[in-house]
């Protein structure tokens, strides 16, 4: 069964972990104490089984009469709740960017230099758009996205929905700009 055997102190422990799409587990052995436990999760996003073998060993820890280690992966739910934050911040950028220009129309004089307004209106906005497409691309060339929709369906949806509207903004941002700019 792939047991890993684990010294936990004077105390042997035998453990194993797994994931498939939409579940998560993991069980543990103390056999010197005659204890067991087995810990099932209808989940498994991104990071799940990291986390739920930390929290199975700090079970098992327990289990052993031992103290369990402090909690380290933490950050990787806070990492997960903060993914939404990517379409709002595309959200902003359109807003910004819009507002930027209908400035420039109504107020010629507000745009800069052609050397400032190509870097930091154009060039520099299409760092994060272009990245962000770029993963896109990435994951669907090798495969990747079909395997992250098993496993991690979230992230799977946010590099779809971002790195496609990343696409589309960049080639149309850009042109709004250059569009604005050749205005007198």
């Amino acid at each position: 069964m792939g047991w890993f055997d684990i010294d936990m102190g004077q105390t042997k422990t035998f453990s194993h972990g797994g994931n498939v799409p939409d579940f998560s587990a993991y069980m543990a052995l103390v056999p010197e104490m005659e204890k067991g436990m087995v810990m099932l999760l209808n989940a498994d996003p991104y990071g799940l089984p990291m986390i739920t073998e930390e929290l199975g060993l700090g079970v098992t820890a327990l289990l052993a009469g031992r103290q369990p280690a402090p909690i380290k992966l933490d950050f990787i739910q806070w990492i997960m709740r903060l993914l939404p934050l990517i379409p709002l911040l595309q959200v902003v950028g359109v807003a910004t960017t819009l507002h930027t220009l209908r400035q420039w129309v109504r107020v010629p004089a507000l745009r800069l230099s052609n050397v400032r307004i190509w870097t930091q209106y154009i060039l520099f906005p299409l760092v994060p758009n272009l990245s962000l497409a770029a993963i896109l691309v990435f994951l669907r060339s090798n495969g990747l996205i079909r395997f992250m929709h098993l496993f991690m369906p979230d992230l799977a949806w946010i590099a779809r929905i971002c790195g496609g509207f990343a696409t589309v903004w960049a080639f149309l941002r850009t042109g709004l700009m250059l569009q604005t700019l050749r205005k007198p």
